[in-house]
């Protein structure tokens, strides 16, 4: 699905034309006043990056609409220094998760619906569309042990979606259970794309990693059988042959191992 966008605010402020009314209506017709909205805190990972959560009302309906922002403040320059001797140059921000967020419609694959995103003297931000009734994968899974159906259908449409999503040249790179919403009626919804990779055609690593990560937070739950259903779907919905996939197995294995290395590592730190 294609989605308009405008440029306003000197091209500070680009706005999915569906919700200008809406913005609007609630004062927000600038970079700034969307880095002002008001809302609740709902996480906060790093220092730099939050989210919170806003109801915007629609003066035409009536109705209240959940709205998310996500800011990103600048950088210290010391960090950034410290990034550029460690060679991790890319800057993952508002506007590259908007980017992946209209890349990800364009192709047809379910994310959430974007709204805005702005360039501020503050930093960037990006608001994206609630959504209700959902549940997280990662806690969905493991209440699965028992209805067989139900997780087996589940597993499916993931493979699909990581199939359909890796032969649009499109790498997630944090594809963990987490960030997979599972909606009414068990559709399927991927958020969290500000890390999004993209590639003409994508090379192994990055398909390695996301079906690495993928594997690791499904590992404590999984049933016997469950990865080999999800590798089977995930391989004919990429036409990959017999000697590729026993390939990608052997990858997606080792990255998940070292994953839960590093992780046991960070636990013991802690």
């Amino acid at each position: 699905m294609h989605i308009n966008v405008l440029s306003l605010d000197s091209g500070r402020l680009l706005v999915n034309a569906e919700f200008l009314a809406l913005l609007r209506a609630n004062g927000v017709n600038s970079a700034e006043a969307l880095w002002s909205l008001g809302g609740d805190i709902v996480k906060r990972v790093l220092k730099e990056r939050g989210t919170e959560r806003a109801v915007l009302s629609d003066s035409i309906t009536g109705a209240q609409v959940e709205v998310y922002l996500k800011r990103y403040t600048r950088r210290p320059l010391r960090e950034v220094i410290k990034s550029a001797f460690s060679l991790k140059f890319k800057n993952f921000g508002a506007f590259e998760e908007w980017d992946s967020l209209l890349a990800f419609h364009e192709a047809g694959l379910p994310t959430l619906p974007p709204i805005a995103v702005a360039k501020c003297k503050a930093g960037d931000c990006g608001l994206t569309l609630g959504v209700q009734g959902f549940t997280r994968a990662s806690e969905l899974y493991p209440q699965l042990k028992t209805d067989a159906a139900r997780r087996r259908a589940l597993i499916a449409k993931t493979a699909s979606l990581a199939a359909s999503m890796h032969k649009e040249g499109m790498a997630h790179q944090d594809f963990y259970l987490v960030h997979l919403f599972i909606m009414p009626g068990d559709k399927l919804l991927l958020i969290d794309l500000q890390r999004m990779f993209r590639q003409k055609a994508l090379a192994l690593r990055w398909v390695v990693k996301d079906l690495g990560q993928l594997m690791f937070s499904a590992k404590p739950n999984a049933q016997p059988g469950d990865v080999a259903l999800f590798l089977r779907v995930y391989a004919k919905g990429r036409g990959l042959k017999l000697d590729e996939l026993k390939a990608l197995v052997k990858h997606c294995a080792a990255k998940a191992e070292t994953i839960s290395r590093h992780d046991a590592k960070r636990a013991k730190k802690s």
